[in-house]
């Protein structure tokens, strides 16, 4: 490898992991509810390090996890707007 190919990828490497640590950390923060949540982050942070598969793959496969986990919604159940104010949550039952 070029010698200057090196320097540039020895120069990134520190901002390169900065934004993958503060994306991880914005996302576990968004989604972590409870002890469920918390585990598929740790799994997912344990494959990401011993693996050399692409985090968006694991990302995905969490959400679809994690959609298959919550609690299905009961039939005819009403839509109210959120205390954020985002209108499409589901109300309290």
């Amino acid at each position: 490898m070029r010698r200057s190919v090196r320097g540039m990828r020895r120069g990134l490497m520190p901002i390169t992991l900065g934004l993958r640590l503060a994306s991880g950390w914005i996302l576990m923060g968004s989604v972590n509810r409870d002890w469920r949540g918390y585990l598929l982050t740790l799994l997912t942070v344990g494959l990401v390090i011993r693996t050399r598969w692409n985090p968006l793959w694991l990302i995905a496969a969490g959400g679809h996890g994690r959609a298959r986990l919550s609690a299905p919604v009961a039939a005819g159940s009403a839509v109210a707007p959120s205390r954020d104010g985002i209108k499409g949550d589901r109300a309290a039952a």
